[in-house]
């Protein structure tokens, strides 16, 4: 298997002429099984469910270059767009010399280095504070994000669950009666002995397949010593486990789908889809000889809107309030259930008035531009009028933005025949600490600058209304 080709930012690079092939099957694969329901989409908080028809295409790429002989023409370069999943996928493509795997990796545009700080902000869980060391030393790699991820939705699952338990029936042969009689097995097997009574009961164990996969994911991840300062911790829950009887098994993913969750083990489902996905990439089962394909991708513009969320509700003043419609529930955009929309956030005033809609774009948009190639996509732009006319009144000020993690402070503009209505980008910096090194103080700091000059622009855009109507 050779290297992986690492995705980052929109462009793939150092790519040979030779692998263009292979990778342009890979790409069409990868895309295919998205479509087909057959990737992995992993939502670290349950709010935004996946679904394979909204899936978008991962990778799009075209050809830039060609190179002509005299019986044909080959590919020689070509410019490759990632969507705002990040993740792995891995596929066995055919060759001249037989069959072999591709792999495909696309990581985090910006703030790949404090991703583990977004995971901690955002699920409200501890990481270790050196967490970032491993972070930078394998920041191209998807098995680390994986491995963060799994770090991260384990503490929000203990943190709001107990541990899972269920009932699960057990049959016996012996002189104490418990639960029902089994007559048909009675009859069969204890006609000549009738001390005996052959029963079925259902006792509570705690040795079920959630913990057994929590306990198997441990041991996989174990063997890399990389993966030590996220790990420590949870050692000690993993010999909490054993002790209460909870095999040491390997766990093979079609197990993990077969879980059935109640009220009590719904909360472990996050955790067992990163399980899943863990399985798959580092189990017994994954190797070069396998004919199937391997696959897990998160939705960082979700870890990017959730992020944001937690940042200006803690920093806002009180007469502003952030609501997520992920968590409350969209609205009909028309009339009989159809088309539900759902902003990424929304900013109300103390009456319950929407005073912005934000739209948390994991994109490079610096304006709002002439042209769509010169700042926002048609698509995003003709969203965002959506929800200005949907969520706003013609006479209430209502302000758009595009909230942009990489580039310079964007810029806003009023509609043209609802002055009251603006649409505009506002930037946050996440990238720049990438390069540079990580600072907690710097980082709380800027969230806290960002947080005040959304409330600086939403004043001055409320005076800026007011003084079209003095006018």
């Amino acid at each position: 298997m050779s290297a992986p080709f690492i995705f980052s930012d929109s462009c793939q690079k150092n790519v040979s002429r030779s692998d263009l092939p292979g990778l342009f099957l890979a790409i069409g694969k990868l895309n295919l099984a998205a479509r087909e329901g057959r990737v992995q989409a992993i939502s670290i908080s349950g709010k935004r469910p996946t679904y394979a028809r909204e899936l978008p295409e991962i990778i799009s790429c075209a050809v830039t270059g060609r190179s002509r002989s005299s019986n044909s023409e080959t590919v020689s370069s070509a410019v490759f767009n990632v969507s705002h999943y990040i993740g792995s996928y891995s596929t066995r493509i055919p060759g001249r010399d037989g069959s072999s795997i591709v792999t495909i990796e696309i990581i985090p545009r910006w703030g790949a280095s404090i991703l583990h700080y977004l995971l901690r902000y955002t699920t409200g869980i501890y990481m270790p504070p050196d967490a970032n060391i491993g972070s930078q030393a394998s920041r191209d790699s998807a098995e680390w994000i994986l491995t963060l991820l799994w770090r991260s939705v384990f503490n929000q699952a203990l943190r709001r669950f107990h541990i899972p338990k269920e009932y699960r029936a057990k049959r016996t042969n012996d002189r104490f009666f418990k639960g029902r009689l089994d007559v048909h097995r009675q009859i069969r097997e204890n006609i000549a002995d009738q001390s005996k009574f052959c029963c079925v009961h259902a006792p509570l164990t705690i040795d079920t397949t959630i913990n057994q996969t929590i306990r198997y994911v441990f041991r996989l991840l174990a063997r890399n010593r990389a993966y030590a300062v996220l790990l420590n911790d949870i050692a000690g829950y993993d010999e909490r486990l054993a002790s209460f009887g909870v095999k040491a098994r390997d766990v093979r993913s079609e197990e993990v789908d077969r879980i059935r969750y109640t009220r009590m083990s719904e909360g472990y489902r996050p955790l067992m889809q990163v399980g899943k996905a863990i399985i798959r990439r580092f189990g017994a089962s994954t190797s070069a000889a396998s004919p199937g394909e391997t696959s897990f991708f998160i939705d960082i513009a979700e870890i990017w809107e959730n992020y944001l969320q937690a940042i200006l509700t803690r920093h806002l003043p009180p007469i502003y309030r952030v609501i997520n419609p992920n968590e409350t529930g969209g609205q009909w955009l028309v009339t009989g259930q159809r088309r539900e929309i759902r902003p990424d956030l929304i900013i109300v005033n103390e009456e319950g008035v929407p005073v912005a809609i934000l739209d948390a774009k994991f994109k490079r948009y610096t304006s709002i531009g002439k042209f769509a190639r010169d700042g926002v996509s048609r698509e995003d732009l003709y969203q965002m009028v959506t929800y200005l006319y949907h969520y706003g009144e013609g006479d209430v000020p209502l302000l758009g933005l595009f909230i942009s993690p990489g580039g310079e402070k964007g810029d806003w503009h009023p509609l043209e025949n609802r002055r009251n209505h603006a649409i505009g980008v506002l930037n946050f910096d996440l990238g720049k600490w990438d390069d540079g090194p990580f600072d907690i103080n710097a980082i709380k700091s800027y969230e806290e600058e960002f947080a005040n000059g959304l409330e600086r622009l939403l004043g001055k855009f409320r005076q800026d209304c007011g003084l079209s109507h003095a006018n």
